[in-house]
């Protein structure tokens, strides 16, 4: 292992036996530690990952887990009834961050309408901070419009106090508060821990659905009334093999005659068709109750209509894979854009096959759990899996570059590369899950701190080489 002599260099060890000189002062590099780094104060015993993983884990359990047992005050405890009682809707935690997501779609699909935004989109840190900003004062809203309904819903239950007027005060400042503090935690989590703060929120609100999918597997009861299918071996082997085609998917990069990726990030088209598909039945039921198909309709229920959930979601993955990844946008940042495009659809169209066959066959069994929040949490495990290794490797990293556009995210790291720094795409498979519809999970190109700056000019000078994303110009 080589080192860098100087004292007053950041760098001390270099992992990469081939470098000859320190990258921050460019003194020639020895083959030992120097002596000075002998009577550097110890570090802790733990390796630097550990304790992010630890912040990780600890703050979606306190806001998951303990959340919902923190009630809302100025209620009227002898007038809750079941319905007005339950435990999450009287949580200072109820909004979650729904109306955050919510604003981020807005914001995003309306800069992406609106012809002299749309630079913003893909300007960096410094181009999307207007776009944050105008996300942030629009949560506030839609979050004051929600919790002014709830309150007007416990008003009209007789569950406030009896200063109503007071307490539909008290209960929207607190259901305001609540998700204010989701927002501050994704922020925590995006500075301190690993995986990215929203996108770990966001994946850690569906941890309720994983539980029947533990009772079926383990065979373990951790919830009343569920009850384990006839077929536990077989269903056990369906769940498994989602699982690995859902990690061999995320994790597949085949690599040129240089050692370079050469595919884009899968799934190409998300987990939208599985989604999108899993809404005709419902779909074909209302338009029975409307009239508009007859009620002896066969096709309403039973195979048929299994087969041609399974066929939209095929349709689907082939015509979003291309929709979110159009060859000529592709071009732009990859060599034979063609084939790299064809390839992601086909792969991504047969793993959606896979999954949505054994969604399918899992709910034929009377299997009560959600198949797609498994493909969630292993997205977020890579992620991390991912960012520890770099942490432990690199040391500190930060973000240098946010890129919402999936087709580019290798380029990016091809320019760094070419520069000699490391660098880190945090969250792309979680990003990849949905593409266009998660802004709330930006792919952080993530680098050693000491290189920020140098990271942040190169992919500038990369993203934009002959223009600069004028702020003050667009909402002028």
């Amino acid at each position: 292992m080589k080192s860098c002599p100087n004292s007053e260099c950041e760098s001390v060890v270099e992992y990469d036996e081939t470098v000859e000189t320190c990258a921050d002062c460019g003194a020639a590099l020895v083959d030992d530690l120097p002596t000075w780094a002998d009577d550097a104060p110890a570090g802790p015993p733990w390796p630097a990952w550990v304790p992010k993983l630890g912040l990780t884990i600890a703050v979606p359990f306190l806001l998951f887990g303990l959340g919902p047992r923190v009630l809302l005050p100025g209620l009227s405890r002898e007038h809750l009834s079941g319905e007005v009682g339950d435990s999450l809707r009287l949580s200072v935690f109820a909004l979650g961050l729904m109306p955050v997501f919510s604003a981020f779609w807005i914001v995003e699909v309306a800069a992406l309408l609106v012809a002299p935004w749309r630079p913003l989109r893909t300007g960096g840190a410094s181009g999307r901070r207007p776009l944050m900003t105008a996300t942030l004062w629009l949560a506030m809203a839609l979050g004051i419009v929600q919790a002014i309904g709830i309150a007007v819903f416990l008003d009209a239950h007789g569950a406030l106090a009896a200063d109503a007027r007071l307490s539909r005060v008290i209960v929207v400042a607190s259901l305001v508060a609540g998700m204010c503090v989701f927002v501050l935690a994704a922020q925590l989590l995006d500075q301190a821990a690993l995986g990215g703060g929203f996108a770990v929120l966001f994946t850690a609100g569906a941890w309720a659905t994983l539980l029947p999918l533990i009772q079926e597997v383990l065979g373990v009861r951790l919830t009343e009334g569920h009850v384990r299918s006839d077929h536990p071996a077989t269903v056990t082997t369906a769940v498994l093999l989602g699982g690995i085609a859902t990690a061999a998917l995320l994790r597949w990069r085949p690599t040129d005659s240089e050692g370079r990726p050469r595919a884009l990030p899968l799934p190409a088209c998300g987990l939208l068709p599985l989604s999108w598909s899993a809404a005709i039945a419902p779909l074909l039921d209302a338009l029975v109750r409307l009239g508009l198909l007859p009620e002896s309709a066969e096709i309403v229920s039973g195979p048929a209509l299994d087969v041609i959930a399974v066929i939209t979601a095929v349709a689907l993955a082939v015509g979003l894979g291309f929709v979110f990844n159009w060859p000529s946008r592709v071009a732009r940042f990859n060599s034979e854009a063609r084939p790299r495009v064809h390839r992601a659809v086909a792969l991504s169209a047969g793993y959606v096959l896979v999954v949505a066959v054994l969604h399918v066959w899992l709910a034929r069994q009377d299997v009560a759990f959600d198949l797609f929040s498994l493909v969630l949490f292993i997205a977020l495990a890579l992620d991390v899996i991912a960012e520890s290794r770099a942490v432990q490797r690199y040391g500190e990293l930060a973000p240098a570059w946010p890129e919402h556009r999936l087709h580019a995210v290798e380029s990016a790291l091809r320019v760094l590369e070419g520069a000699g720094i490391f660098g880190l795409a945090r969250s792309v498979h979680q990003r990849a899950l949905w593409h266009f519809f998660a802004p709330f999970i930006p792919v952080q190109i993530l680098v050693p701190r000491a290189k920020v700056d140098e990271a942040r000019t190169l992919l500038e000078a990369h993203f934009h080489p002959s223009r600069e994303v004028d702020v003050d110009a667009v909402f002028s």
